[in-house]
């Protein structure tokens, strides 16, 4: 693993990246499980690319429904989709599985209930090519309901994280607020050898190690415009719109992991990085998960937690309506924070049509 010194006179940079040919070859990463209802529409959207040089492998991860023979007949239609069939292992295990046997320059991941927009790979490709040294691209992304009607536009109000982002991770706790879900994420390939394998502790939310750790490594270049589309479904977490307890105690679980993980990578590029990574609770969305638990829970800790919220370097960066609701939770009741923060948290028919008001990311 290389290693940097963190200091006036070597400040940690980001990696440099060599050339990429003129016409990179593109791995698309796709994990599939039981989703048989969505992987033909999936595979059919990157088929329908207006930049062909792609290779796609699909990581079938024991799907105990039809989806590896419907995966088998797609793979005889198009030589450039590859199938890898597994027992199940979660999404971690799915994804280094499909890593082990790409090959392309630029590396796109994509979940089998979701699907590309047509210029998606070619708008990656040119971003990469335009930004030499980015090895990372983020972008918005069109929420759809099962059946893949339009539901607004993700992140709704917020810009996407761009730039050489470690100072900023390393203040909030490890974290970057707004970067969008799994099929949005693209890297070069030099900085994935450097993630890959992840943790197969993750059944789920495997990305997560991802969006984490490349941020370390490199710029992220930010497309202001939705290239793929985000599916909410009955078998994913994201189609909630109220948050009970034990999913709220879950997804803080995760985050105090998450940050393990991490804090054990930064070890591994330089042990000064490691102790430059604030404190979890510095983390604005890990704070609000806490608070409000606390306080639906009638927690005597629920003071200290709000405390470490609103003193959050990154809830200075949140919208002023919101940072306002925040601020003066604690004067009232209990019943309207637990409505107003499933609101705020989750994604309503309200987001949904200041969505299609705004038409954020729509070209």
């Amino acid at each position: 693993m290389h290693s940097h010194s963190l200091n006036s006179k070597h400040p940690w940079q980001p990696l440099q990246l060599p050339p990429l040919p003129a016409e990179p070859l593109v791995s698309i990463l796709v994990s599939c499980y039981n989703y048989e209802r969505y992987v033909g529409e999936c595979l059919a959207s990157i088929l329908r690319q207006t930049y062909g040089r792609f290779e796609v492998i699909v990581s079938d991860d024991g799907s105990t429904d039809r989806s590896a023979q419907s995966l088998e007949a797609w793979t005889f239609a198009d030589k450039r989709i590859r199938l890898i069939q597994e027992p199940h292992g979660g999404m971690a295990a799915a994804l280094n599985r499909a890593w082990r046997q790409s090959r392309g320059e630029i590396i796109c991941l994509l979940d089998a209930d979701d699907t590309y927009l047509p210029d998606k790979l070619e708008c990656v490709v040119q971003a990469f090519r335009s930004q030499p040294q980015v090895g990372y691209v983020i972008h918005r992304t069109v929420r759809t309901d099962a059946a893949g009607r339009p539901r607004g536009v993700l992140p709704l109000l917020k810009s996407i994280p761009s730039g050489w982002c470690l100072g900023r991770l390393l203040r909030d706790g490890g974290a970057l607020a707004d970067v969008p879900p799994t099929s949005t994420l693209s890297f070069r390939r030099e900085i994935l050898e450097k993630i890959f394998p992840i943790s197969e502790e993750f059944q789920g939310y495997a990305e997560l190690v991802v969006q984490r750790f490349a941020p370390c490594l490199t710029n992220i270049h930010s497309l202001d415009r939705a290239l793929a589309t985000w599916r909410l479904h009955t078998a994913n977490d994201a189609n909630a719109v109220y948050l009970d307890s034990d999913q709220i105690r879950r997804e803080l679980r995760i985050l105090e992991r998450l940050w393990d993980l991490q804090r054990s990578y930064l070890e591994t590029l330089d042990p000064q990085l490691a102790a430059a990574l604030q404190s979890i609770s510095r983390s604005d969305y890990y704070s609000r998960l806490r608070y409000a638990l606390a306080r639906r829970e009638c927690s005597p800790d629920a003071g200290r937690f709000h405390k470490d919220l609103v003193e959050s370097p990154a809830f200075q960066d949140r919208p002023a309506a919101d940072r306002w609701f925040w601020k003066i939770a604690p004067s009232l009741p209990r019943a309207l924070v637990d409505r107003m923060f499933n609101f705020l948290m989750t994604q309503g028919r309200t987001k949904e049509f200041i969505s299609h008001i705004r038409k954020v990311g729509f070209r």
